[in-house]
């Protein structure tokens, strides 16, 4: 990602950043607001439900998306113990992609929106690339996320979709079962999908995929 201020793209280098740290504070606030929603207010008494990026986006993390297009956001701290529902933990992981879902769908419709209305604002260089970059990046948090290893979300998800005896199985090993069973047998899989107690949840940190500079490219309109 530094590699864009070394080719001279200032402009979609400060874009690119001011994308990320909206994202990533999109993402952890969602996991605080709905721990709250489910009884937890950890979060809450953490600072950490609201949208500010100060309180989300660690500088560490920050600075290796900067330097390496690989880093992460403060993890936002979670106490099960709290929770309401058999279910919560999984409310409160799936909050984090879901928000990101949510931002890139709700900017990318009111940026279209506003095209069409003729706004002449919207037909410049900046916006639509800081619009188009916001999209992606989401898109693209969202999926990574839900990748079933830890600390990422999927890693909480999975064993909501794995049947009862399976939830006793070391992470990893449930996700390379599931990864096995769906390969060799897919309707199968689809049988013995089945929903599990809550377990532990811990702490649900977003992460980033790698980012490289050679794949961001300005918007063709």
């Amino acid at each position: 990602m530094i590699e864009l201020l070394f080719r001279g793209e200032v402009l979609l280098f400060g874009l690119l950043v001011a994308a990320l740290i909206a994202s990533l504070s999109v993402h952890e606030f969602g996991h605080a607001y709905v721990a709250k929603l489910n009884g937890d207010r950890t979060a809450e008494y953490a600072g950490r439900l609201t949208l500010n990026p100060v309180r989300h986006i660690d500088p560490m993390g920050l600075a290796m998306v900067v330097l390496v297009g690989f880093g992460y956001a403060r993890p936002v701290p979670v106490d099960p113990r709290n929770f309401r529902s058999p279910q919560a933990d999984l409310w409160v992981a799936a909050a984090g992609p879901a928000g990101n879902l949510l931002l890139a769908v709700t900017t990318w419709n009111l940026f279209l929106l506003l095209r069409a209305a003729g706004v002449d604002l919207f037909f410049s260089e900046g916006p639509v690339t800081f619009f188009v970059l916001l999209a992606r990046v989401n898109l693209l948090l969202m999926l990574f996320n839900l990748i079933p290893l830890g600390p990422l979300d999927g890693h909480y998800i999975l064993p909501h979709l794995l049947p009862p005896r399976r939830r006793r199985l070391p992470p990893l090993q449930r996700a390379l079962r599931l990864l096995r069973a769906a390969r060799a047998d897919p309707a199968q899989l689809r049988r013995r999908a089945g929903v599990l107690p809550a377990h532990v949840a811990g702490r649900h940190p977003a992460a980033l995929p790698h980012l490289r500079p050679g794949s961001l490219k300005r918007p063709q309109w």
